[in-house]
């Protein structure tokens, strides 16, 4: 678990009032070299940021002190289009073309382990039953919306946030303000055909837009037909 320094002070100021300790609920990787944390939000562009520079640690801190650190941290994540990262899910966990069998049956427990009743013979169709029926409290970490994970209230707890839809040029800003210079890389890419051919009627987009309807707002993406 990662605990910054002034995370560990805050807490024995809590201890000493009588203060519960939060929970270190958010994934974060770490460079303290670099005084870069970055919050991680799964189907994002996750391997591809974290292998791209060295010296990551992995861990997890509390929510709470991400807005507060040190103003000489950098603090970003990425987020992404939330039909195309439903897509993106759905593929790299339900679809057997990209999966072992073994490994196939060990995500799906991950999401029974959860509460959520998917299965590996499930249609696209029937996923986004599932997944638009469940809220965030009871569902698992893929399918979780990335507001949750990155605002406060209407506030974002990072400074920067990039999309993964632009990766090389929002990656490329964010190493220039961070005075680095490695290249993002491309790891664990799912391939899939464009988004939009999943959905088959206007009621699935829409329905998918209901569950993510703070994302869309809040990170102004829309449906985009191919």
């Amino acid at each position: 678990m990662l605990i910054p320094p002034h995370s560990r002070l805050k807490n024995k100021l809590r201890k000493l009032m009588g203060l519960p300790t939060p929970t270190a609920d958010t994934r974060v990787a770490v460079w303290k070299a670099h005084k870069l944390l970055y919050v991680r939000i799964p189907k994002c562009g996750n391997s591809s940021i974290i292998g791209s520079i060295e010296g990551a640690e992995i861990g997890r801190v509390p929510r709470c002190d991400i807005s507060v650190i040190s103003d000489n941290w950098i603090t970003f994540s990425f987020v992404r289009n939330p039909w195309d990262r439903l897509v993106s899910t759905y593929r790299s966990k339900l679809s057997p073309d990209n999966k072992s069998p073994e490994q196939q049956a060990l995500d799906l427990q991950r999401f029974r382990d959860a509460g959520m009743r998917l299965r590996p013979d499930m249609s696209f169709t029937d996923f986004c039953e599932v997944v638009c029926d469940t809220p965030d409290d009871r569902t698992e970490k893929h399918l979780r919306s990335q507001s949750i994970l990155l605002m406060d209230q209407e506030t974002p707890i990072v400074a920067h946030i990039g999309k993964v839809e632009r990766i090389q040029d929002d990656w490329n800003a964010l190493m220039r303000h961070a005075a680095l210079s490695a290249p993002i890389m491309h790891l664990n890419k799912t391939v899939h055909r464009h988004y939009s051919t999943y959905f088959t009627d206007n009621r699935m987009v829409n329905l998918v837009g209901d569950r993510y309807a703070n994302d869309i707002r809040n990170f102004n993406y829309d449906f985009e037909s191919q």
